[in-house]
């Protein structure tokens, strides 16, 4: 196979013609070989601008000339350095951020306004100094996501039974996500918090920072919601509070600092459930005179 200096970003990999071109995506580690290029790699859609989110930092690699680096192997982390002989020069044109890096790898932070267009440009140098043709990958830089408002389909509803075996359905809970409107295909994810107020008690809070998806139409995944709960249903009656802090999107989650693509909201938004118990009366006595 021939080795293509072709930009890679760690995670997303489209191959064709013996050469290896890649998109933007969620960061991961990389399986490849030195024997003849890179292995079978995870496909996608070759994007014609990668899109990156403000605030986030995106990493990208550039497979090296594996006769000039002939001892190189990736292994599970395509990043790693050992056994490189070349150098590389990065260039990031409109004002998207700025590299010092001069290996095979890179991690751009993204500072440049939301709308701003450029290119990555890098440069092989073998060391006799030879240098390869420039490999060239177009950006735009898109804006953070952002949660509006949380919502829950009922707030309230009575109910009989024994407490703590209630066994309710959960409530359709619901966050109204703002993406910018590159993100054709946003798939938003939510850090939530559900706080639970008993009829009376303290209030506890049942899990803490879990990450739920949000569909299409912006819906919270009950499954998730009971993965992070421990159990499908709510069982008390009290009052429960999902409360949103943070979110993502599938461009800002390539992010590769400790935050991972989350954006804290300023203002976080809460939606309120609450299970009233249902009165059980008791019989009718007559009063003596």
């Amino acid at each position: 196979m021939k080795t293509s200096t072709k930009l890679l970003l760690i995670g997303i990999f489209c191959m064709f013609s013996g050469m290896v071109s890649v998109q933007a995506q969620a960061p991961a580690t990389v399986t490849v070989t030195t024997s003849g290029g890179p292995a079978t790699l995870p496909q996608d859609v070759f994007p014609t601008v990668d899109l990156v989110t403000k605030g986030t930092t995106v990493p990208y690699l550039v497979y090296p000339d594996i006769a000039l680096n002939p001892t190189w192997v990736a292994g599970a982390d395509a990043k790693n350095t050992t056994g490189i002989v070349s150098t590389w020069t990065w260039t990031i044109s409109g004002t998207i951020g700025t590299t010092a890096s001069t290996i095979h790898y890179m991690e751009l932070p993204i500072t440049g306004a939301v709308g701003t267009a450029g290119t990555i440009t890098v440069q092989e140098k073998s060391a006799a100094t030879c240098t390869g043709s420039n490999s060239v990958m177009n950006l735009k830089v898109v804006a953070a996501p952002n949660v509006t408002s949380g919502a829950v389909a009922a707030t309230s509803i009575c109910q009989s039974g024994t407490n703590g075996s209630l066994g309710v359905a959960f409530p359709q809970y619901s966050a109204v996500a703002v993406i910018d409107a590159s993100v054709t295909t946003p798939t938003v994810m939510v850090k939530a918090t559900l706080t639970f107020t008993p009829l009376s008690g303290p209030a506890t809070d049942l899990f803490v920072d879990k990450v739920l998806n949000v569909d299409a139409v912006g819906n919270i995944s009950n499954t998730d919601l009971g993965t992070a709960l421990g159990v499908g249903v709510f069982n008390s009656w009290g009052t429960y509070n999902l409360k949103i802090t943070a979110v993502s999107d599938k461009i800002s989650r390539k992010d590769v600092t400790a935050a991972k693509g989350y954006f804290t909201l300023t203002t976080p938004t809460t939606a309120v459930f609450s299970l009233f118990k249902a009165p059980t009366t008791g019989p009718i006595y007559h009063l003596p005179n």
